[in-house]
């Protein structure tokens, strides 16, 4: 039980110092929802880590099976709420470049239009 509550506050700690070096890097990364993209995936420390970190620490709180305590707890829920903050921050730039380009809206377009043309049923009355 303590090898356990040891780990979780490790993890814990882990989430905080990805979601701290993400919203860093976020900052300084170019305005492109391509760039954004890159950086989650691909690099020496990918911004995906700050999700693998998170489900891990899920994990590892999940699996105590007694009271933790409430430090750790409120070490968990802090974590929890930089993860939130830090995913919150890069969603909201990665939509926003997203959006500013031309494809989102072609592409809207072809699924409509072969969506309908493959399930009439799809289309509304009348129309």
């Amino acid at each position: 039980m303590v090898q356990a509550r040891w780990t979780s506050i490790t993890v814990a700690g882990q989430v905080l110092l990805e979601a701290d070096r993400v919203e860093k890097e976020l900052r300084s990364c170019q305005e492109s929802a391509k760039s954004i993209f890159d950086a989650y995936v691909s690099g020496e420390r990918p911004w995906l880590l700050l999700d693998s970190s998170y489900r891990n620490m899920e994990k590892r709180y999940h699996d105590l099976d007694q009271d933790i305590g409430d430090n750790l707890e409120h070490h968990i829920i802090r974590a929890r709420h930089r993860y939130m903050d830090a995913t919150s921050k890069m969603l909201e730039r990665f939509l926003r470049s997203y959006f500013k380009t031309q494809y989102p809206a072609a592409c809207c377009a072809w699924v409509r239009r072969r969506s309908f043309t493959e399930n009439p049923s799809l289309r509304l009355e009348g129309h």
